[in-house]
């Protein structure tokens, strides 16, 4: 998944989470919170999306840090799943380590296309009321 996408509710994935180090990331100063993930929010992030444990007992542990800087700008995010599994009297292990570094936002511009910006200058409508 695109970091977007992994991140949109990321917060309900975390059993609880508490404030960790600090850390200089892409020129800013970060502070990072750290937790241990919920077993819905470890199987989100698995590949296949934790299919596996309907193949035997599966077990889920896992964390995640997200480092933030001073304007509230999310600058990095790590996560460590590990899943556990006895398939056919075989044991499975899977650890997955995963860092994204979110770098050059600054830089990121939006551009609205003629034809939607439009939209937005135009004056509402008023509806009368029956």
């Amino acid at each position: 998944k695109a970091p977007h996408e992994e991140l949109a509710e990321f917060e309900k994935k975390f059993k609880s989470i508490k404030k960790g180090d600090k850390k200089t990331i892409d020129g800013k100063e970060c502070v990072s919170y750290e937790g241990d993930l919920t077993e819905e929010g470890i199987k989100e992030l698995l590949p296949m999306g934790g299919r596996m444990q309907g193949m035997g007992d599966a077990e889920f542990t896992g964390s995640a840090k997200l480092w933030i800087d001073g304007d509230g700008v999310l600058r990095r995010y790590e996560s460590d799943v590990n899943m556990s599994i006895n398939f056919q009297g075989n044991q499975i292990d899977m650890k997955i380590a995963r860092s994204t570094d979110l770098t050059k936002i600054e830089d990121t511009k939006v551009e609205v296309p003629k034809e939607v910006q439009t939209l937005f200058d135009a004056k509402p409508v008023e509806k009368e009321n029956p």
